[in-house]
């Protein structure tokens, strides 16, 4: 199974790389200053021509990180803030009236990623189980009793870290990548439709359709049920390596196999040579699959040199009688000289 090029970002820290504006693009005149507000009145009139209509080819650079950094710990409450572009993380620290600090962050999809209910019953059954919660013990956080003004805090610390995140990361950052991707800034990688397939370059207008529900493993359904794993992301102005059009895992090979099965199962299979790979094609063009190249048919083919009990499929009898001579192809130097002196 093919691995992910060098250059290829998972597609979580994808966004923080491509969401985000490099140090040296960030003072460009679309980009807001450190201390601008995105969602102010002045910031929208700005972005609207003088015919009070959007203006045209406007294309606003990703927020830069210290924006972004600033939204975070103003929006959260917090005393300080720090985005972490390597890791994919976001960190918020706390210092409490009485000098106590505390520390929340993690991946923007964990922060956002809705509590289990189902878990608070089973906890609390734990700890009355325990002797380290009862009806007369200060409320818990974990297994460290707290007090009733700590316990508040922490649930107002939580809530502006959740309400900071989902402001950056949803309405900030991946807008950004989204208007990245439609600029055709950057390039998107997959396996579809199965885990196991190889990875292929995704039109830059599928991104839309695209239902992310793993963020930390680059999972994304479309609009029919479909399912992208593995979702990786290139820049387009590195050169970054592309992938082969043509499929070449040992599982594509096997869908050749499985197709001949199918369409000559009793071994009946035309006697044309280009009649046969243009039966195989029309296989996989129907299944709406990538349609395998002569080259790659027959090496699916002499790798598997049987196809179960009956042995490999024979070619239809000739028109003129008898049994007709597969088409062969000499592969090498030595083959074509024994050819020559044969003749």
């Amino acid at each position: 199974m093919q691995d992910p090029h060098d250059g290829w970002i998972p597609l979580g820290r994808a966004i923080f790389r491509f969401g985000i504006a490099d140090t040296k693009s960030s003072a460009t005149s679309e980009t807001p200053v450190a201390g601008a507000d995105l969602f102010s009145i002045e910031a929208f009139e700005r972005s609207r021509g003088r015919q009070r209509v959007p203006a045209v080819g406007y294309e606003p650079e990703p927020p830069p990180l210290e924006y972004l950094t600033e939204i975070l710990r103003e929006k959260a409450g917090a005393s300080k803030a720090e985005i972490d572009r390597d890791r994919g993380r976001f960190l918020f620290f706390f210092t409490s009236s009485g000098g106590a600090a505390a520390c929340h962050g993690g991946a923007p999809w964990g922060i956002l990623r809705e509590p289990d209910e189902s878990l608070k019953p089973r906890l609390e059954a734990i700890l009355n189980a325990s002797d380290l919660a009862s009806d007369h013990a200060a409320p818990y956080v974990g297994f460290a009793k707290i007090g009733d003004d700590e316990a508040a805090e922490g649930s107002r610390q939580s809530e502006g870290v959740r309400f900071a995140t989902g402001l950056v990361w949803r309405r900030l950052m991946l807008l950004a990548f989204d208007r990245t991707v439609r600029a055709g800034r950057v390039k998107l990688f997959a396996r579809a439709p199965s885990t196991r397939d190889d990875f292929k370059q995704l039109p830059r207008d599928i991104w839309p359709q695209l239902d992310v529900v793993d963020w930390e493993h680059g999972v994304a359904r479309d609009m029919q049920g479909a399912l992208y794993s593995s979702i990786h992301v290139a820049d387009s102005n590195n050169d970054a390596p592309s992938i082969s059009v043509e499929p070449t895992s040992p599982a594509y090979h096997q869908k050749i196999r499985q197709a001949v099965q199918e369409l000559w199962p009793s071994g009946d299979m035309p006697a044309s040579v280009k009649e046969r790979y243009a039966d195989i094609r029309a296989w996989f063009s129907k299944k709406s699959q990538h349609a395998p190249s002569d080259r790659t048919i027959r090496r699916a083919l002499a790798e598997a040199p049987a196809f179960g009990r009956g042995g490999p499929p024979k070619p239809k009898a000739s028109p003129t009688g008898g049994e007709a001579v597969p088409h062969t192809e000499a592969t090498d130097i030595d083959s074509l000289k024994r050819r020559g002196s044969s003749e």
